[in-house]
């Protein structure tokens, strides 16, 4: 059942909702009979039509061909969880009503800016401050619950991981793509100036070998001997050197060259012969390393 929160005005209170739980509990009753229940205002016949479906929207209830609503938890269990329930829901929905970006950590106390919650949901937003899940802090901000700021904190984490997984996807894509673009242009570069001769265009095929293109150093060459290893770079003005590429750039000496591509394409790339000489063993340039590889046996073995 599809249920829109911004048509709801009014749930009552937890007591209220438990107490229409315990009743869906202990018979059958569709939603019109649930309402006879109430009282004849028009307001507590709101608060049980919103609040079945608040139960709806979480998961606590379903219903029959017949329109019999039944629970789907075991009473006590949801006295106790209906809440941290409740909040799983709304953070685990398309809703926005919580953006972990407004929640922040102030003097130990996990607050969340009042105005980051829509006002079209206003009666989830009362809802939670009558239950003291959310508990004024200032004009600016609600406390939350130490009670529920585990649930929080747990959610926080784990769509901030998920952006983070996510951007970083991107990220990769697109130096992938742009990788892929700045090799295709040297590839390109490389068999108009041998248009006789055959190109080999070597990362499709072999992620590992150190290089990305093979391709000749004049004309001379008898064989393929000039190793093509093609990084594009831009603004940022940096570009990765793996350790295996460091390596093959050792052994190959002169036949290992390193172009640097604009990634707009239109200018021409630098091209550094011997790389690993001109570039790794030169003290006037310098290099970060990102990572060190430790063998755990060896740590183990010394620090045991």
């Amino acid at each position: 059942m599809n249920v829109d929160l911004r048509n709801h005005r009014n749930y009552g209170n937890k007591l209220q909702i438990t107490n229409l739980y315990k009743l869906l509990y202990e018979g059958n009753f569709t939603l019109e009979q649930l309402k006879t229940f109430s009282n004849d205002t028009i307001e507590s016949k709101i608060i049980t039509e919103n609040s079945i479906e608040l139960l709806y929207f979480c998961g606590l209830v379903s219903k029959n061909k017949n329109n019999i609503i039944f629970p789907t938890l075991e009473l006590e269990n949801f006295k106790k969880n209906f809440l941290k329930k409740l909040l799983i829901t709304l953070f685990e929905s398309n809703y926005k009503i919580f953006d972990v970006n407004n929640i922040e950590l102030q003097l130990g106390k996990l607050i969340i800016n009042r105005n980051s919650i829509p006002h079209s949901y206003y009666a989830i937003r009362n809802f939670l401050i009558k239950e003291h899940v959310l508990i004024n802090h200032n004009q600016n901000y609600f406390e939350i619950n130490k009670k529920y700021k585990s649930i929080f904190e747990t959610i926080t984490i784990e769509v901030n991981r998920t952006k983070t997984l996510e951007e970083l996807k991107k990220e990769l894509i697109q130096k992938e793509i742009l990788g892929e673009k700045a090799e295709k242009y040297v590839l390109t570069l490389e068999e108009e100036r041998y248009p006789d001769r055959e190109i080999m265009y070597v990362s499709p095929f072999d992620v590992t070998a150190g290089f990305d293109i093979i391709s000749y150093r004049s004309d001379s060459s008898i064989l393929p001997d000039k190793y093509i290893e093609v990084k594009c770079i831009s603004a940022l003005a940096h570009f990765y050197w793996s350790i295996n590429e460091v390596k093959i750039a050792k052994e190959k000496a002169d036949n290992y060259f390193l172009y640097l591509v604009d990634s707009s394409l239109t200018k021409e790339p630098l091209i550094i012969q011997n790389p690993y000489k001109k570039i790794y063993c030169n003290e006037n340039i310098s290099g970060e390393v990102q990572s060190i590889k430790y063998r755990l046996d060896e740590i183990i073995k010394y620090f045991h």
